[in-house]
C-alpha cells in the first residue's frame, strides 16, 4: 500500500538566517502609488537563490530519520514524501511518521484532498502505482491519467492548429520528458 505525505507551507517553515536579512527584502507596489512597500521575510522564499538547496537539506534529513531510525519505507521529492508499506503496517507506518515530524517540529498537510490515507493506488510524483497485483508478483507503475490527458490534449491542439511555438515545444517536450523519466528514471533520458 502506499500513500503521499505533503509537508505544509513548507519553506515558510524554514527560518531564514538573520544575517541574511539584506538578501530577503521583498518589494512591493500598491496599485499607483509610485512608492514601493517593503517587508524582509523570516522565512525561506520559494524562488530565492539558494532556498531550494537549504530546504532540500532538511527532506533529505527527515527521510533519512524516517529510514534509518524509524524503519520507513520513504523517499522524498522536496516536500513530498512517498511512503509504503504492508497493509498490517500502513496505520502504525503513518502514525508513527506524523508523529516523527510533529516531535522535529515540522507540520504536514491535513486538509482532506492532502492527508489521504494508505492505498492500494496512490498516485506520488506525476505517476500511478497500482499495488492490486502485488500478491500475485506484479506492481504497476504508470503515468498520471491526468498527465496523459494534458499531453494529449497539447497534441491534438496543435495537430488543428497545425503549428507550434517554440515555447510550446519546450514546454511539451518536457512533460514527456518527465513522463518517461518517471516510468523508466535514467534509462528514459537516453
Amino acid at each position: 500500500m502506499g500513500r503521499l505525505l505533503d509537508l505544509k507551507r513548507a519553506y515558510k517553515q524554514l527560518a531564514s538566517k538573520p544575517e541574511h536579512a539584506h538578501a530577503s527584502v521583498i518589494a512591493v507596489s500598491q496599485g499607483s502609488e509610485l512608492d514601493p512597500l517593503f517587508f524582509i521575510s523570516r522565512t525561506l522564499l520559494f524562488g530565492q537563490t539558494a532556498a531550494v538547496y537549504g530546504f532540500n537539506r532538511i527532506s533529505k534529513f527527515v527521510e533519512l530519520v524516517g529510514v534509518k531510525l524509524a524503519l520507513l519505507l520513504i523517499s522524498c521529492y522536496y516536500d513530498d514524501f512517498p511512503h509504503v508499506e504492508c497493509e498490517r503496517l500502513a496505520r502504525s507506518g503513518e502514525d508513527t511518521f506524523k508523529q516523527m515530524l510533529d516531535i522535529l517540529g515540522i507540520d504536514v498537510s491535513t486538509s482532506a484532498h492532502k492527508d489521504v490515507p494508505f492505498s492500494q493506488i496512490f498516485e506520488p510524483l506525476g505517476v500511478k502505482i497500482d499495488f492490486t497485483s502485488a500478491g500475485s508478483g506484479l506492481i504497476v507503475v504508470a503515468p498520471k491519467p491526468s498527465r496523459i490527458d494534458e499531453v494529449r490534449g497539447i497534441a491534438t491542439g496543435t495537430i488543428e492548429r497545425g503549428t507550434m511555438t517554440g515555447s510550446e515545444a519546450a514546454s511539451l517536450a518536457q512533460k514527456v520528458r518527465f513522463t518517461r523519466e518517471a516510468l523508466f528514471g535514467r534509462c528514459g533520458a537516453r
